[in-house]
């Protein structure tokens, strides 16, 4: 297994049911990204020493490694922050795509089904959301394609 700093450690739990215990990976003391890991847990706080085992996977963030041969023009990381609110009547969802522009991009949705199950309200407002962001960066990169093409003198 190797890692990073700033990639994620989750860890299985032994009882079915619980919840997976993750952690950031704050340094790596083996050679070539091998354990051990310094990791602050998110459930606790605390920074330890972890050498991960069979119930423990990896997650990497940053930018992926290119691919050979591949032209890559240049890497971007861009984030969605999703915030989801539960009440009597359903649930709602707000999206909102985080990049390099100065402004963001937003999508609403909710979800009120005829009985109360917070979970799928959840599931079914935070999928709207996202399918109206979607919608809303389509509409937004076909108007920046127009908009290049008038300043180009591009017709088709």
């Amino acid at each position: 297994m190797r890692a990073a700093a700033g990639d994620r450690v989750l860890v299985a739990r032994p009882v079915l049911g619980q919840p997976v215990r993750a952690g950031e990976i704050l340094e790596v003391h083996g050679q070539a990204g091998e354990p051990p890991y310094l990791v602050r847990w998110a459930d606790s706080g605390r920074e330890t020493l972890f050498v991960p085992g069979p119930d423990s996977r990896v997650e990497h963030h940053g930018p992926p490694p290119p691919a050979a041969g591949a032209g890559l023009r240049r890497v971007q990381t861009w984030h969605v922050d999703l915030y989801v609110s539960d009440g009597s009547d359903g649930a709602t969802a707000h999206a909102v795509l985080h990049t390099s522009a100065p402004d963001s991009l937003e999508g609403r949705g909710s979800s009120r089904g005829p009985e109360a199950v917070a979970d799928i309200d959840d599931e079914v407002a935070v999928a709207n959301a996202l399918r109206q962001l979607a919608d809303h960066l389509l509409a937004a990169a076909a108007a920046d394609r127009v908009a290049l093409d008038q300043r180009t003198g591009d017709r088709g």
